[in-house]
């Protein structure tokens, strides 16, 4: 299927960054075209910067999930 989801828990660091998640689910896929998006929590949805650094978003928004789409 096009659209497949699959929840994982991931360790997050001070350095792991939103390139980092989508260069690790989509390998073949090039990171520019694939984007992390924060969904839920205390906002709807919004795309995320690829060198955001992930453990600061989660720490303003730990309700949320993360989803990568184009």
């Amino acid at each position: 299927p096009l659209n497949t989801k699959v929840s994982m828990a991931i360790q997050l660091d001070e350095q792991t960054t939103a390139k980092d998640i989508t260069s690790r689910f989509q390998p073949e896929i090039s990171p520019a075209s694939q984007h992390l998006y924060e969904v839920g929590g205390n906002i709807c949805a919004r795309r995320l910067h690829p060198d955001c650094c992930l453990l600061d978003v989660y720490r303003v928004n730990p309700h949320c999930d993360w989803l990568i789409k184009p």
